[in-house]
């Protein structure tokens, strides 16, 4: 089990959706800090009311079969230890909840975090968070 890179993916079900619906995460940054931790956010299909701050296309990525969004309003920062743990049960099989999928190009990492400093739904705190981090 490798650990995450800047560009990475994973799929990983929506908390509030009981397991019926799966998101693809972009982590942002290689880990640091102590514990390891690492900045994520989601990608949802576009609709009327999106951000649209930063649009993908079908082609931009595998698993990208309409247009989609970022969504900014949802970026966090997320434990690497637990990451690691639900990729170890997903193996195990003793859940289904996280898979791991292809890597995003450099190029549109790059938009995505560019993105992050234009966005305004991207929370403060989070911003402030990946300028520390020399991320943003």
């Amino acid at each position: 089990m490798d650990s995450f890179r800047a560009g990475d993916t994973f799929l990983i079900d929506d908390p509030g959706s009981g397991g019926r619906k799966e998101h693809l995460r972009i982590v942002l940054c290689a880990p640091s800090g102590s514990p390891p931790t690492v900045f994520t956010v989601p990608l949802n299909t576009r609709t009327p009311v999106s951000d649209c701050t930063v649009v993908l296309h079908p082609g931009e990525h595998p698993l990208i079969r309409r247009e989609s969004v970022i969504r900014y309003d949802l970026l966090v920062e997320m434990d690497i230890g637990n990451l690691e743990l639900l990729e170890r049960m997903n193996q195990l099989r003793t859940i289904t909840t996280f898979e791991r999928r292809e890597p995003v190009s450099d190029e549109l990492l790059s938009r995505i975090i560019e993105g992050a400093t234009r966005s305004d739904m991207t929370p403060k705190k989070m911003l402030k968070a990946l300028r520390s981090r020399g991320v943003a």
